[in-house]
């Protein structure tokens, strides 16, 4: 029953994500953005743009790949073909829709990011469009993966376990909050990328739980 609700969530999510990016492909959300980008901005101040700049790297797709494979490798009960299935297909709907929804990210103006370091896919990036987020994307998606793998460890207390989650959720918030405030992106972006990824986990989950049963 916990998995037919999970599974049913993880649907409704896919859902919202088609949503989103039809309403993002309508040009419908741009009020919206501009609203969020300056009001958060408005409320970080600026000596904060470092160090975000620096936290936002851990969501760069080489980054974020490498933690992803150091957690397969780490987990061994877990089902590495269905989690690099559903991996694979964040990467590939990530590509699709930065190829399709003709949203380009803030502009320069509205940048804070001081950090400009890029890995080699970030120049191969600049040639898309912004939708989804990539980093929201991915980290939704191997956060909760791994906030499953923590949970169904029984040699963890209840109460470590739920630290950790917190630690994780935390970690996402801010990841999400940092695309939007340096104005790597735009809200919908973000919310696009989070949903696709927090979706696809979901999906995938009962035939991880397989492997724990």
């Amino acid at each position: 029953m916990f998995f037919s609700k999970q599974k049913l969530l993880g649907i409704l999510l896919t859902a919202g994500f088609l949503l989103v990016t039809v309403f993002t492909y309508l040009n419908t959300t741009a009020s919206i953005d501009d609203s969020a980008v300056v009001l958060l901005q408005s409320y970080t101040p600026r000596a904060l743009d470092f160090p975000f700049s620096l936290f936002s790297i851990v969501g760069t797709l080489e980054i974020a790949t490498l933690v992803f494979l150091i957690m397969l490798v780490k987990s061994p009960k877990l089902n590495k073909f269905v989690v690099l299935f559903g991996y694979g297909v964040i990467l590939a709907l990530e590509i699709l829709g930065k190829s399709v929804i003709s949203q380009n990210a803030p502009p320069m103006d509205l940048l804070r990011t001081k950090i400009f370091f890029s890995f080699p896919t970030g120049e191969i990036s600049e040639a898309f469009y912004a939708y989804p987020s990539g980093h929201s994307a991915r980290t939704a998606f191997i956060s909760l993966v791994l906030v499953f793998a923590i949970w169904s460890n029984k040699k963890l207390s209840r109460n470590l376990k739920l630290t950790l989650a917190f630690i994780i959720l935390a970690f996402d918030i801010l990841m999400f909050y940092s695309r939007i405030y340096l104005a790597e992106h735009w809200a919908s972006d973000v919310i696009g990328g989070a949903i696709l990824g927090f979706g696809v986990a979901l999906l995938i989950l009962p035939q991880i739980y397989k492997r724990f049963s």
